[in-house]
């Protein structure tokens, strides 16, 4: 059996075949806790995702993400 796994975009949300999406990391903003300051303190996150494949998900996403 030829099975192929399915996997669900993480901006659209749409499930579809791993041949029609790919994998896009997202550089964005977020927070952690600084034990010396004691309190949260802005920093750059990076993340790894499934998108679809020929539509602007990734980039949508990556605005989304921008503060």
């Amino acid at each position: 059996m030829n099975e192929e796994t399915i996997k669900r975009c993480a901006y659209c949300g749409k499930e579809k075949p791993v041949s029609e999406m790919f994998q896009h990391t997202i550089i964005g903003r977020g927070n952690h806790w600084d034990i010396n300051r004691n309190r949260n303190v802005a920093c750059t996150v990076e993340f790894t995702s499934w998108y679809c494949k020929g539509t602007s998900c990734a980039g949508n996403d990556q605005m989304a993400h921008e503060g």
